[in-house]
């Protein structure tokens, strides 16, 4: 699964040990406090995570005083980090405490002098202290009504369980795993674990937000989908192949963020050359393909581009679009289930994604008939987006006979289904208000439907667009010796502003139209405990 499975871990130690423990749990690395219901602020804790904030702040206002005296740059100033000797985090705050009050008598002395960089490292070194500390600190909640004693819970991933009872045997009370199906609770967070290339597509995901812990998270889907999209409108051999090799070349530099979208241009590289390759168009050059000699396409190149291609591309993209979206619907019932919202998945998130498949072939059906309501269930002739596109003659009556039963089903169910099981008192609400929800759902849902299929149109569109503009840079070439350099500066320029363009209107496909339809991002990300705070300290559980 994308989403890790966490344990619950509850842990009782005496209070005269509170420091020494916490310290403990952030030096393990993968310890996500609990935030739930009934936890309370322990009055100690929030004297110490104030401190540490005073610090913070005091070392801030020192750096000021200290830069605008001495004329250091911040940004040019190359600093080593200190690190801090302590018993325990707790008494870290101390540590740090006495350190600034020390730079501070100095600074009142103006006894600097050539130190004045070694103390101004200090000085920020001892202020990203102080604001690990206080961030720790102020996570750490505890159960009301203890004195001696200090009970904290909190989640760590399943697989670390054995490194984690090794450590805390002495004052470990519970370790149980939590199921995705009884989560819940919004303070149970959720920790993505997906690997290798499909990790870089997270980002998207979490432009929403998080996934609650009992979701199903989207990204391996995004990983697989947004690629072929963005090859399917800037398919191109020759620019896919630039693209990958930029994209390799930022990796293998590896600086930071490059090798991000070193990476993401890699796999958007990879994909322009895959579809290129079937488009039969290198720098916007038709070419033969293998593929075309032995499947009949229409060319999309510059030089083969007609009507028939645009009917194609149309069709595609609304095929295209409607599994796409069918995907959203069916991975909203999904995720009700998982949630055991079962009412709702099978009252509501059901019969929408019924209502849409059986909307979708009944609306091709009666498209077929000429939208004749007497002809649409007698008409032997093929379904023709899916004669044209699959090679599958299913009669437009056949079509029209099995979806529109479900198609009303789905609608009648839409309307009356929840009102039904609040007079069964199976929902706790008001009868009139939930039958106006479900009105209303029954009456917009066919227009969401036709409105977000018809978005995926614009894949088609952007490629016939560039297309056309791919075939006023070929006649360039026709200028001769002149126009190869107007050739090389047209595709460099159409291959940056189509890919930016291709990239926003994938975006939109899959933030607006696709994730909206089941994913919320109402979920908590786990957030460990910062690990490396005091001087000797480190990671004792690598994920």
């Amino acid at each position: 699964m994308a989403i890790a499975k966490l344990s619950r871990a509850v842990l009782v130690f005496p209070r005269s040990e509170l420091g020494t423990r916490l310290t403990e749990l952030c030096g393990f690395a993968w310890f996500h406090p609990s935030e739930r219901e009934g936890l309370v602020d322990d009055p100690f804790l929030l004297i110490k995570s104030s401190r540490a904030l005073s610090v913070y702040s005091e070392a801030g206002e020192l750096l000021a005083k200290m830069k605008e005296a001495g004329g250091i740059l911040e940004d040019g100033t190359v600093m080593v980090p200190q690190r801090f000797e302590a018993d325990d985090l707790l008494n870290l705050v101390d540590v740090l405490t006495e350190a600034v009050r020390e730079i501070k008598k100095e600074m009142e002395k103006k006894e600097l002098g050539a130190s004045i960089l070694e103390y101004y490292g200090k000085l920020r070194s001892i202020r990203e202290t102080a604001l690990g500390v206080f961030n720790n600190i102020r996570r750490f909640k505890v159960s009301p009504g203890t004195r001696r004693i200090v009970v904290v819970e909190g989640f760590i991933p399943s697989h670390l369980s054995d490194s984690f009872k090794e450590k805390f045997r002495e004052y470990l009370v519970a370790l149980e795993p939590v199921e995705k199906s009884m989560a819940q609770g919004p303070y149970v967070p959720s920790l993505l674990v997906n690997p290798g290339v499909i990790s870089i597509f997270e980002n998207i995901t979490l432009v929403q937000g998080s996934p609650r812990y009992s979701d199903i998270d989207p990204t391996p889907i995004i990983a697989v989908v947004f690629p072929l999209f963005f090859g399917f409108m800037f398919g191109d051999v020759g620019h896919g192949l630039l693209m990958l090799t930029f994209g390799l070349g930022l990796v293998l530099r590896e600086r930071g963020k490059l090798v991000y979208w070193g990476k993401m241009l890699a796999v958007f590289g990879s994909s322009a050359l895959l579809f290129g390759t079937i488009y039969g168009t290198v720098f916007s050059l038709g070419f033969d393909t293998p593929i075309q000699q032995i499947v009949s396409l229409p060319r999309f190149s510059a030089r083969g581009f007609s009507m028939e291609s645009a009917l194609l591309l149309m069709q595609t993209a609304i095929v295209i679009g409607t599994v796409h979206l069918a995907t959203a619907y069916a991975l909203a019932v999904a995720n009700q289930v998982r949630s055991r919202n079962y009412l709702e998945a099978f009252l509501g998130h059901l019969p929408t994604l019924l209502l849409y498949a059986s909307s979708i072939a009944f609306a091709l059906a009666f498209y077929g008939a000429g939208f004749r309501w007497d002809a649409v269930f007698v008409n032997s002739s093929p379904v023709a987006l899916l004669a044209d596109l699959l090679g599958w003659k299913v009669p437009l009556s056949s079509v029209a006979s099995i979806s529109f039963p479900v198609m009303a089903a789905s609608f009648l169910t839409l309307l009356l289904g929840r009102p039904a099981a609040c007079l069964l008192n199976a929902y706790r609400r008001d009868v009139l208000e939930v039958f106006a929800e479900g009105l209303l759902d029954a009456i917009l849902r066919p227009i969401e439907f036709l409105a977000n299929t018809l978005s995926y149109v614009r894949m088609g569109v952007l490629l016939i667009l560039s297309t056309l503009v791919a075939s006023l840079v070929t006649r360039t070439l026709d200028l001769g010796p002149v126009g190869i350099p107007l050739f090389v500066a047209g595709n460099l320029g159409l291959m940056v502003i189509e890919g930016l363009v291709v990239v926003i209107q994938d975006l939109r496909l899959h933030v607006y139209e696709w994730l909206s339809k089941f994913y919320f991002g109402f979920g908590t990300p786990f957030t460990p405990l910062i690990p490396d705070l005091l001087a000797g300290s480190g990671s004792a559980a690598p994920i």
